[in-house]
């Protein structure tokens, strides 16, 4: 009990060093190592709180031997409180690990213990199952000490399943083992069993035999422990003895400190030699540091000047955009609106002449109505072109609805569109809307090869978005957005976003997909809103 409570201190010393410098390993290991000290001196409570510290730090560094050999203590711990099923629960884990790591060194001893609980639920067959396969594992390592014990086991379990002779034979086998390997108290153990099991057998001769070597061997051992005492009780005594010529040496130790008053000198020396280390290693802690501020800080100058240069490119692109759109809406009206006006006025000149027929005057009349409605038509296409009328009279959700039906139709693509609102959201975030999902969708039939879509139009409280997916090859994001067109349409939808203080957020891989996440906050708006949509 004293060297348990010496090593304690030495452990619990060691276990705060440890965790000081930060040897997470070792510091497991020593937790470990408390746990078995309390388990031997049967505070139980104790042994499961250190294994439990001991197998969390493996756990997070992934220690699997450590973990399979602290699982199977755990279980040895509640066995011993008889807690059988707690018990099988840990086995089972510390197996587990055993058999996916391929752990061979803790591997006999858990299955083992795992015959052992089955034994203790006489649920016997299981039992000698795991004790043959432990038996294997024990002659294959040449393990003399775990084969005789494993054996003693199986007798006990073809005892009580009724296979006397098969148990007899085992323990004789055992038997043979402990006496060449001189393993006394196996050899005890031995002779017992098998006296017992001739007194069952109503052979009574051999029982009493073995009864007698069973007196021998233990009358023996008691012998052999009295000896291990008397000279563990010497051991103490001249442990006490050195003890005390310590305490005497220590005493004319003291006598000599005067003479260690010259060594003062040296100690100050040494002491100013060591503040001037430690002001050399101050002076280079306070340059390293300037260094590492003055690298962040140019780290700094960088990111923001990237990030200055890639807002110029955006904003580059914006005009272009922008310039590209006014010179789409100047070319549609002098291509299509310009020259069906000036049609129209031509023939208006010519009705206005007093020497037409009326046939003529008619049919003219009926081919300047029909140019007019051209220009109706064209007037309208390029007013949708620039703000969709099926969402000032409709709202997003139809808006989107129509556009989907269309895409519907002329391709394969089978796309689902839900909402969970039905109040009108801010008209020029509707556009915002709406132009976005028109570029995911153009974006989805051009490159993506996908065979569905999903759109979904949420709003909570204070804030609107759309979640869209598509089953689609995906692609690479990083290699897009570095890629000679540098990802314009995702920078366009970005913009779009950013332009109105929303978040959009690309989810996607090669051959996964993909996945946009928008959310926009509601309060950047004044316009009222409360007409369903």
């Amino acid at each position: 009990q004293g060297q348990y409570s010496i090593a304690l201190e030495f452990y619990i010393e060691s276990e705060q060093l440890r965790k000081e410098i930060g040897d997470e390993r070792g510091r497991a290991y020593v937790l470990c190592n408390i746990g078995v000290i309390y388990d031997e001196q049967e505070s139980y409570d104790k042994s499961v709180e250190y294994y439990r510290q001991a197998l969390q730090i493996n756990q997070k560094i992934e220690d699997h031997k450590a973990m399979a050999g602290v699982l199977n203590n755990l279980g040895e711990v509640l066995f011993a409180q008889e807690l059988y099923d707690s018990a099988m629960y840990y086995y089972k884990k510390s197996l587990s690990i055993c058999n996916n790591r391929e752990i061979e060194e803790i591997y006999p001893q858990v299955i083992n213990n795992i015959g052992g609980v089955y034994f203790k639920q006489k649920d016997y067959n299981k039992a000698l199952n795991y004790y043959r396969l432990s038996l294997v594992h024990a002659e294959e390592a040449d393990d003399y000490q775990s084969i005789v014990s494993i054996k003693n086991s199986i007798g006990k379990v073809l005892v009580l399943l009724g296979k006397k002779d098969e148990a007899l034979k085992v323990y004789f086998e055992s038997l043979r083992l402990s006496e060449s390997a001189g393993l006394k108290e196996d050899m005890k153990v031995n002779y017992r069993e098998i006296a017992a099991l001739f007194a069952s057998m109503d052979n009574y001769s051999e029982a009493y035999k073995y009864s007698r070597l069973f007196s021998i061997v233990s009358d023996s051992l008691y012998s052999e422990n009295n000896m291990k005492k008397l000279a563990d009780v010497r051991v103490k005594y001249e442990t006490e003895k050195k003890e005390k010529e310590i305490q005497l040496l220590t005493q004319e130790a003291k006598l000599q400190d005067l003479q260690l008053n010259r060594n003062r000198l040296i100690t100050i020396i040494a002491s100013i030699a060591s503040v001037f280390i430690l002001m050399f290693l101050i002076i280079l802690f306070i340059a390293f540091r300037t260094r590492q501020k003055n690298k962040e800080l140019l780290l700094k100058q960088q990111a923001d000047e990237a990030i200055r240069h890639s807002e110029k490119r955006m904003l580059s692109k914006v005009i272009e955009t922008e310039e590209k759109e006014r010179e789409r809406f100047a070319r549609d009206l002098h291509d299509g609106l310009g020259p069906l006006l000036s049609s129209i006025k031509l023939y208006a000149n010519e009705l206005a002449a007093d020497d037409m027929e009326s046939g003529e005057k008619e049919s003219m009349l009926k081919y300047t109505n029909d140019l007019l409605d051209e220009a109706v038509k064209s007037t309208r296409a390029i007013s949708n072109n620039l703000m969709p009328t099926i969402i000032s009279d409709y709202g997003l959700y139809k808006a989107i609805k129509s556009f989907c039906d269309k895409l519907n139709l002329a391709s394969n693509l089978q796309i689902s569109l839900e909402k969970n609102f039905d109040q009108r959201l801010p008209v020029a975030l509707e556009i915002v809307f709406y132009r976005v999902i028109q570029e995911l969708l153009n974006n989805t039939v051009k490159y993506a090869e996908a065979t569905s879509v999903n759109i979904q139009l949420h709003k909570e409280n204070t804030t609107a978005g759309i979640l869209y997916e598509d089953n689609g090859k995906g692609f690479n994001l990083d290699e897009v957005m570095a890629g000679p067109k540098s990802g314009m349409g995702i920078k366009n939808i970005q913009s779009r976003i950013n332009s109105v203080d929303g978040n959009c957020k690309f989810i996607t891989s090669n051959n996964n997909g993909l996945k946009v996440e928008i959310d926009v906050p509601l309060n950047y708006f004044n316009d009222t809103y409360g007409t369903k949509s």
